[in-house]
């Protein structure tokens, strides 16, 4: 996917890019998928909105296992966007009619002013 961005848009192009990376970019692991990514954010100027405007605060997204939460889903925004952000909030997946929820990752919702 990066090498697709790096061949097919400039390093000013305006990205938005969103999903569940499998990748827990805060932990102190060294895993290869880690380094990639990091890598490719730098390498396309993107920010992880979440720890960019959150700072520390945990934003867990993912709750497969209720004990051990993370925060593998994420929101990365071309730096040239900053100033467009206005908020970021997170929200759990509804359930059908009292079932299990639909997903064990929390949804991500973004504002920005266009």
């Amino acid at each position: 996917m990066f090498d697709f961005i790096k061949t097919n848009y400039s390093q000013e192009s305006n990205i938005i890019l969103g999903g569940d990376f499998n990748c827990k970019l805060d932990s102190e692991d060294s895993e290869k998928s880690k380094e990639i990514l990091e890598k490719s954010l730098v390498e396309l100027k993107l920010l992880d909105l979440w720890k960019h405007f959150k700072g520390y605060e945990k934003g867990f997204t993912c709750y497969k296992n209720e004990k051990n939460p993370s925060r593998i889903d994420y929101i990365f925004l071309h730096n040239n966007l900053e100033s467009s952000f206005l908020r970021m909030c997170l929200y759990k997946s509804p359930s059908l009619r009292g079932q299990k929820r639909l997903s064990d990752h929390y949804g991500i919702s973004v504002s920005m002013n266009c």
